[in-house]
């Protein structure tokens, strides 16, 4: 996870709009700017995740696996979401 905040006070030239990648409750906003990357000292740049047809397609296999039983079973909400 990367949390990246912005002055927009400081910058005109920007645009944000939805990332819509497939996993329906996992959507992304991209940001788009002019910031010069020479202005940051030691950037890096990292791509942590590919999504595409095969890595949705194995993920949901990943998920096919999964005992969901310990997940909706109790009523407490934050005891399923640590069980999830």
């Amino acid at each position: 996870m990367v949390n990246i905040f912005l002055d927009i006070s400081k910058h005109d030239n920007y645009k944000v709009k939805p990332l819509y990648n497939g996993l329906l409750d996992h959507e992304a906003q991209l940001l788009t700017t002019d910031i010069a990357l020479g202005h940051f000292k030691n950037y890096q740049t990292v791509i942590q995740w590919q999504i595409n047809k095969c890595t949705i397609a194995d993920f949901q296999l990943q998920l096919s696996y999964k005992s969901w039983d310990t997940v909706f079973e109790g009523d407490d909400v934050n005891q399923n979401l640590t069980h999830f």
